[in-house]
């Protein structure tokens, strides 16, 4: 009886190993939200003959939230504190409006790599500092072939980025080894914290995260058209005879 169960054991564990995961950051690689808040933030600023740049909101705005980013950035551009309040709440207020709305669109190429990563048997699942049921709700309304999306939301931290422990619980999570996952990240905060987690790592830029530094990452995309799967699980996965 032991030796059948340890024979179980070791067949259930092959199989937890077989496995693999994809993880996409919902806000930034399933939907660039970037631009949403880029275009709050900007109206916000003109209200104080402010003009926000490209290189300004990426050297201010990428990894933290407007709580944390508004002071600093009104602190450069001479806005008083009690503007810089006002300000957060403005922007808050449009990313609320965004995240309500029921006309969010993947970023392109994205519908095809879940389709091909689905077909591959990857384990689908959304990175989020939403909260799960708005991340559900958004999901839904990004179409068919989200549908097999996960949802690891890290809402409760009250960060903009995941760090290196959101991407290490979604692998423990469905006990898949970080080594059978890949990270899709959209800026090198993010790169860095899923390569310290020991996923492998997809960069998938935007205009406002394109000059980062994502050392550690083999592949680059200005969009996952460009990524080529085969491609990737023969680099990440050289000795995987599927």
């Amino acid at each position: 009886m032991a030796s059948e169960e340890s024979k179980n054991e070791e067949q259930a564990s092959e199989s937890r190993s077989s496995e693999r995961a994809v993880m996409l950051e919902l806000e930034h690689v399933l939907v660039n939200s970037r631009a949403a808040m880029y275009a709050a933030l900007k109206e916000s600023l003109a209200a104080y003959d402010k003009e926000l740049t490209v290189p300004l909101f990426s050297r201010f705005c990428l990894y933290a939230t407007p709580q944390d980013f508004v002071p600093a950035l009104c602190d450069e551009l001479d806005i008083s504190s009690r503007s810089s309040d006002k300000i957060v709440k403005e922007v808050e207020e449009g990313m609320d409006s965004f995240w309500k709305s029921s006309e969010h669109e993947l970023r392109p190429g994205v519908a095809d790599f879940l389709q091909k990563t689905k077909q591959s048997g990857f384990t689908q699942i959304a990175i989020t500092a939403l909260p799960e049921k708005r991340a559900a709700q958004v999901i839904q309304g990004l179409g068919e072939s989200c549908e097999a999306l996960e949802i690891q939301s890290f809402s409760e931290q009250e960060k903009a980025i995941a760090g290196a422990d959101i991407w290490m619980q979604a692998a423990i999570d469905r006990e898949i080894p970080a080594g059978r996952c890949i990270a899709i990240a959209s800026s090198s905060a993010a790169c860095r914290a899923a390569l310290s987690a020991d996923l492998h790592c997809v960069v998938l830029t935007d205009e406002f995260s394109e000059f980062g530094d994502f050392g550690g990452a083999p592949f680059r995309f200005d969009s996952l058209a460009e990524a080529d799967l085969d491609k990737l699980l023969d680099t990440f996965y050289p000795d995987s005879e599927d």
